[in-house]
């Protein structure tokens, strides 16, 4: 933040940093209260979760203002850090789904402007369809299936999927499934 001057992305990379700061506390939480008896483990998750919630609420309706009365974050004019802090709070209203299908329509005709990323776009198209339980374009989101194994949810046009990955600069499917087994380490089912 220190380097930043312009307080509309001063406010949005506060509150992005806010977000990422208990979305966080999910994995790093050993490292900061070491090991928890199950019963201070589900005090500690439930709060976090209610946290988390009430930031992506805050987050949602202030970010909607904002685009409202200033447009979206444009690369060339916030930078990319601004604007990918905008699509991830776009990303992370999820109990609000017109206004990330609105931030998807306002998008789209950016990407091949570069006003913004392409993977972030590629997410957030994702996200959409699997919000409303249907088939995704780019395979970004999924869930875990056992212990170490994540899977995608489904997949419009998996014979295109890779083509469609290249194209939005977000690597294999595979590569991507590798990084995310991590996150499943704890599933039980």
């Amino acid at each position: 933040l220190k380097d930043e001057t312009n307080p509309r992305s001063i406010e949005l990379l506060r509150r992005t940093a806010r977000d990422q700061l208990y979305r966080h506390g999910w994995t790093g939480g050993d490292q900061v209260w070491g090991e928890l008896t199950p019963g201070a483990k589900g005090r500690v998750t439930a709060r976090l979760s209610r946290a988390t919630c009430l930031t992506d609420r805050d987050n949602t309706e202030w970010l909607k203002a904002d685009v409202a009365a200033n447009g979206w974050y444009i690369i060339p004019v916030h930078g990319a850090r601004a604007s990918s802090s905008a699509w991830l709070m776009a990303q992370h209203a999820d109990r609000d789904r017109d206004f990330q299908r609105h931030v998807l329509a306002l998008m789209e005709p950016m990407v091949a402007t570069g006003e913004v990323s392409r993977n972030n776009y590629a997410y957030l198209w994702d996200r959409v369809p699997v919000g409303e339980n249907r088939p995704q374009r780019y395979g970004t989101q999924g869930r875990c299936t056992a212990p170490n194994r994540w899977e995608p949810n489904d997949i419009e046009d998996t014979s295109r999927v890779e083509a469609l990955r290249e194209e939005a600069e977000i690597g294999s499917l595979t590569e991507y499934q590798a990084h995310m087994h991590r996150y499943c380490a704890d599933f039980t089912g």
